[in-house]
C-alpha cells in the first residue's frame, strides 16, 4: 500500500510538473514550470523530496517555479489520488492505443506492399523469381522484367507476388 501511494505520489509531482513556452503574444515573458505534489504528513519518502528535491529545483528556476502542494490527509483523499492515477493510466493507455492504430504495418502481407526487390532472372512468360528481405519469392508481371532489375511489389497472393519493373532505380 505505502509503495502505491509513494508510486502515485512521484508519479503525480513529475506528471504535473511541465514548462510551458510563452505564447508569440507575451514572447517577453519567462516560460513558468509548474508542479503538483501530493504529500502526506509522517511520510518519510514526502519529507525526503520536500526537504532534498525541492529545494534544488526552487533554486534553479527562482520565480519561473511554482509548486502546489497537495496533503493527502484522509481516506477520501487517497481514493482521489487513486481516482486520478487511475485516470491518468486510462488517458495513457488510450493514448497508446490510438498511436499504435495509426503506425505503419510492419509485418504480414500488408507490410510487404509497396516494398522492393530484385529480379533473380529475366521473367519468361510474365513470371519469374524476385528476392525479397533476403526471400525468394514467384512472381508475376505485366511488363517485361530483365534479370537484375528493381521491382515493387504491387499485391500478393498466397507465395506468389505480383510486381512492376521501377524505372531509375528506387
Amino acid at each position: 500500500m505505502m509503495r502505491r501511494v509513494i508510486v502515485l505520489l512521484l508519479l503525480a509531482m513529475f506528471w504535473g510538473a511541465t514548462a510551458v513556452a510563452p505564447s508569440p503574444t507575451h514572447a517577453q515573458e519567462k516560460p513558468t514550470v509548474q508542479a503538483v505534489m501530493f504529500w502526506m504528513e509522517g511520510c518519510g519518502h514526502c519529507a525526503w523530496v520536500k526537504e532534498n528535491a525541492l529545494p534544488p529545483l526552487a533554486e534553479q528556476y527562482g520565480d519561473q517555479w511554482q509548486l502546489e502542494l497537495i496533503e493527502l490527509s484522509s481516506a477520501e483523499d487517497f481514493e482521489h489520488l487513486f481516482d486520478l492515477g487511475s485516470a491518468i493510466g486510462v488517458a495513457l493507455l488510450a493514448a497508446f492505443a490510438v498511436r499504435a492504430t495509426r503506425r505503419a504495418v510492419t509485418t504480414g502481407s500488408e507490410a510487404m506492399l509497396a516494398e522492393y526487390g530484385e529480379a533473380l532472372a529475366g521473367f519468361s512468360g510474365g513470371r519469374g523469381q524476385v528476392r525479397l528481405h533476403g526471400e525468394i519469392w514467384q512472381a508475376r508481371a505485366e511488363r517485361p522484367v530483365a534479370a537484375g532489375t528493381t521491382v515493387r511489389v504491387r499485391e500478393r497472393h498466397g507465395l506468389t507476388v505480383a510486381v512492376e519493373p521501377v524505372e531509375n532505380g528506387k
